[in-house]
């Protein structure tokens, strides 16, 4: 804007004339002199920025310019654009899941508040923590903006351009092993110093450290009067500072740490949201709290968000802050977030976009696609349709009960195919086996095996969900057992062929190293053979073992013997049973679960009446021999790899 503009502006028609002249003559020289390691847009152009650097120096023009140029090389410096291009991120979703600072709320004159808890967990002031500050008081000007756009800030009679916010700062945690640096105060007090001078209205603060207090009361007789009255402490005592803080608030509006009811926790995903694409400046985390439909016990505020065409809420910016994604390199957190996003709009079903816009479905589908966004999201949707029309009739809230089906009991009674147990990378173990006849029944072996990788995920999930220090359990271990191993107990062709394409195709990245527990010398020798001709990541991921004193080394440093199954050389004694894998529950849960942790949990009280666990015992006490097997399918030439390794299993 031209300094002319400057001056005419109805936004600083209250000043005074020379006031008026300081401004256009600041604006004069900013557009006069421009320096390139100055980033000067929405700064120089700002009639009320110019304003207040001007007020910060009482309006030494030579000072205000000084300033207001030191904030311009210090945004280009600092990154200042990142904040709104989205190319942050990364970074504000790490600090924001703290919960340490965000705005929520006005005070009675239409200021936002903008809460600070520098007691909490994982605050400082590296550079990802100054950033996320920048973003919080950038998102509180953006509020208090919109608020004297639209007359709902009350601008006292002697400063109509003072457009400020609120700083609520909560010290609790704040004990003398955790006071903060002196190099933290100052990076903190400089941002808002010399970077946003006139922006802060009043701070109040409570459970303030006794040290606080008594400096703050020592250093205000050095303190001008003004700057005096913006920091208020609040009484300890809870109805005191309930009353305290009502004066300036509706207590609706405050949290309960500030006197106020508003008990409604903070959701760091939802601050960030983006808000159907509209942007999150000029909203507090209250409104973003309606716009969700979180708050569905307020039929007003649904009713309020369906008026004006916003849609349910897509929780799926929680999946930038998952402790998985930041541990990845940028490159690769850029394409999973790229993927969550297409998947909020290319899923239909609310169910599909539960189940996998998740940070561990999201990576593996990457991952087995090369990190190839388009072919993982595509991969993902042809997933979604296959799960619709086989997971579906599993009928899994009945499974997740103990309630399986007579088939799913008669092909966990085989004992081929189970979840047990975990290694020492916390990897749950799949035990694959081959001692007993197969039932030759292609779809109920494959409902089965779905029934398990259904298992699987849920205990991945949970891992992922409660992830131990240095351990990343985001895959399972497999452990395919050979002993007693004869040709008639192999599965069909055709049923190995399509469980092998369920793996790949709909189970992706699940499975991670395979160990072949002294396989037949032609499987090894065809290995040697084939291995070659495979990708150098599959190669890696499976290991032969045909000695002891390999298989010794692996159970050292791998697996834990006193939780190995005696059939592989281990020490637990306890014998699988499909009754307890089915039915037994782990604090009122089967999903999540695996074997050694249901034959570990109290038995519950039985039920009077016979119902699932008598099935089992009569399909296991019956033995495999009675199991009808179909006619075996004819197999013709040897087409492909499955069929090469299957016709060496006869």
């Amino acid at each position: 804007m031209p300094n002319g503009g400057v001056a005419a502006s109805p936004l600083i028609a209250a000043l005074q004339e020379p006031q008026k002249a300081a401004v256009s003559e600041l604006a004069r020289r900013l557009a006069s002199c421009k320096d390139a390691s100055e980033e000067g847009t929405n700064l120089y152009d700002d009639p009320l920025a110019l304003v207040r650097y001007l007020r910060a120096r009482n309006w030494d023009l030579d000072k205000g310019e000084v300033l207001i140029r030191k904030t311009a090389r210090w945004r280009q410096e600092f990154g200042y654009s990142s904040i709104f291009d989205g190319s942050s991120v990364e970074e504000l979703a790490k600090e924001s899941q703290l919960g340490n600072m965000y705005v929520r709320g006005y005070d009675k004159t239409g200021r936002p508040a903008l809460y600070f808890k520098p007691g909490g967990a994982g605050f400082n002031a590296e550079p990802a923590g100054v950033k996320y500050l920048v973003y919080c008081v950038e998102r509180a000007i953006a509020c208090v903006e919109k608020q004297a756009r639209t007359g709902r800030l009350a601008l006292p009679p002697h400063d109509p351009v003072g457009r400020k916010f609120v700083l609520l700062v909560d010290c609790d945690g704040l004990g003398m092993g955790s006071l903060l640096t002196g190099s933290i105060v100052r990076d903190l007090i400089g941002v808002m110093q010399d970077h946003y001078p006139e922006r802060l209205g009043v701070a109040f603060f409570v459970n303030a450290p006794f040290l606080l207090h008594s400096f703050f009361t020592a250093a205000s007789t050095f303190l001008d009067p003004v700057t005096i009255a913006k920091f208020q402490f609040v009484p300890d005592d809870g109805e005191e500072r309930m009353q305290a803080m009502c004066q300036h608030f509706d207590p609706a509006c405050l949290e309960p740490g500030f006197g106020g009811e508003d008990d409604e926790p903070f959701r760091s995903h939802i601050f960030l949201n983006v808000n159907q694409g509209k942007g999150v400046f000029g909203l507090e985390y209250a409104e973003q709290l309606r716009l969700s439909g979180l708050l569905n016990d307020e039929e007003a505020d649904e009713e309020a968000v369906h008026s004006t065409g916003s849609t349910d809420y897509m929780e799926f910016l929680h999946v930038y802050r998952h402790w998985r994604v930041l541990n990845l390199p940028p490159t690769e957190r850029t394409l999973v977030r790229g993927l969550a996003k297409r998947l909020a709009f290319s899923l239909t079903r609310q169910e599909d976009k539960e189940f996998f816009i998740e940070a561990p479905a999201l990576i593996q589908y990457l991952r087995s696609k090369n990190w190839d966004v388009s072919k993982a999201e595509a991969a993902v949707c042809a997933t979604a349709q296959w799960r619709q029309e086989n997971v579906s009739c599993l009928y899994l809230p009945d499974a997740k009960s103990g309630r399986c089906s007579a088939a799913i009991v008669r092909e966990c009674a085989l004992g081929h195919f189970y979840i047990r147990g975990f290694d020492r990378r916390q990897r749950p173990i799949v035990y694959v086996k081959f001692r007993n006849p197969d039932s030759g029944q292609h779809q109920e072996t494959l409902n089965y095996v779905i029934y398990v990788l259904e298992r699987l995920l849920a205990v991945l999930q949970k891992s992922s969900e409660q992830p131990e220090d240095g351990v990343d359990s985001g895959c399972a271990t497999v452990l395919v057992d050979f002993t007693g191993y004869e040709s008639s107990n192999r599965p069909r062709l055709c049923t190995l062929r399509a469980a092998l394409h369920i793996f790949q195709d709909h189970y992706p990245e699940v499975f991670g190293d395979v160990y072949f527990y002294h396989p037949p010398q032609k499987i090894s020798c065809f290995w040697r053979f084939v291995g070659p001709f495979l990708d150098q990541r599959v190669r890696d991921k499976v290991i032969f073992v045909t000695s002891t004193t390999h298989w010794r080394q692996l159970v050292n440093t791998i697996f834990r013997a006193d939780r190995l199954e005696r059939s592989v050389g281990g020490e637990n004694h306890a014998v699988f049973s499909s009754k307890i894998f089915l039915s037994k529950k782990v604090g009122g849960f089967i999903w999540g679960t695996e074997f050694d942790a249901q034959a570990s949990a109290p038995d519950t009280i039985p039920r009077a009446r016979v119902s699932f666990s008598n099935i089992v015992q009569q399909v296991e006490e019956s033995g495999a021999s009675t199991l009808v097997h179909e006619p075996a399918e004819p197999e013709g030439p040897l087409t492909n790899l499955v069929g090469t390794i299957s016709w060496l299993f006869t």
